[in-house]
């Protein structure tokens, strides 16, 4: 307070990271350059009567290329260790910014940080996106194999398990098994009914990551399973055909831009006043077309 009693302004840098750890799940092509630039807001404080930036900050601003890290994307682990797919979802749209689609995960945040919103926006080429949706048609076709694997997966389990346990608890449970699963083709084959109008429209969850349990549990007489994109998690995988493979490897072909928005804090909302109003997303979309 003594050398600085009413501290303005912050501190900003810029930091290039060359990303080693690709996610070759949701990147159209491993073989390009995944790097990212972060930006640092860091408050000044007065530090023994010197003033310097803080090593801490609520206000972070990442710009992502060629990689879906930043976009608020969820890997299905349980789809794509099973059927050895390339499977992710993104979250709810939010209209767009610059003529670019803007994301937000739900429910208001980071899953486990309901104080914090970030948005995401896509900076993608002029008609043509890096990912592709997964229809409902082949959503149910995914769950018909995915219940086949985890069936078997169950069956091999108690098997291991017979000479421990014995043959009577090997019949319970083996009848259990059976009468779970062919109760899910039950309701999977109800629920493909139910949506028979539908099929050719993307599949939009309502939950980030799907596990077999959604089948499971699902109501086949009502349409509760899929919702609309604006609030729910699109699956969707990435796009063979995007990558243009006579660019140079470390050439921009897609970038995700994100910032975070802290409740409460006034930097953070500043911050995301400016990038709502004021940043230019056309003028990064020209490093994908030059």
């Amino acid at each position: 307070m003594k050398h600085n009693p009413q501290p303005e302004g912050s501190y900003a840098k810029w930091v290039k990271i060359l990303k080693t750890d690709i996610d070759s799940v949701s990147s159209p092509d491993p073989s390009f350059a995944n790097y990212e630039i972060e930006s640092w807001f860091l408050p000044y404080v007065c530090n023994k009567g010197v003033v310097e930036p803080f090593n801490a900050t609520d206000t972070w601003l990442y710009v992502d290329v060629n990689d879906y890290w930043c976009s608020g994307h969820t890997l299905q682990h349980e789809m794509n260790h099973a059927l050895g797919e390339r499977l992710f979802t993104l979250p709810p749209q939010r209209g767009t910014l610059g003529g670019y689609p803007v994301f937000e995960p739900v429910p208001k945040g980071e899953k486990d940080d309901p104080w914090l919103i970030f948005y995401s926006v896509l900076v993608h080429k002029p008609g043509k996106l890096p990912y592709v949706p997964v229809t409902k048609a082949e959503f149910f076709e995914l769950n018909r194999k995915l219940i086949e694997v985890k069936e078997k997966e169950y069956k091999a389990g108690i098997e291991r398990q017979r000479k421990n346990m014995g043959e009577d608890w090997y019949t319970e449970r083996a009848d259990q098994i059976k009468k779970q699963f062919q109760g899910m083709r039950d309701n999977l084959e109800q629920l493909m009914k139910l949506y028979e109008k539908e099929l050719n429209q993307p599949a939009i969850l309502r939950e980030w990551e799907w596990t077999i349990r959604g089948i499971e549990i699902a109501n086949p007489t009502q349409k509760n399973l899929f919702t609309t994109a604006n609030r729910g998690y699109q699956l969707v995988r990435a796009n063979p055909d995007y990558m243009d493979k006579t660019q140079a490897k470390w050439k921009p072909q897609f970038i995700w831009v994100e910032w975070f928005k802290v409740v409460g804090k006034p930097n953070s909302v500043a911050l995301d006043k400016v990038m709502h109003e004021q940043f230019d997303f056309k003028e990064l979309g020209k490093l994908l077309t030059h």
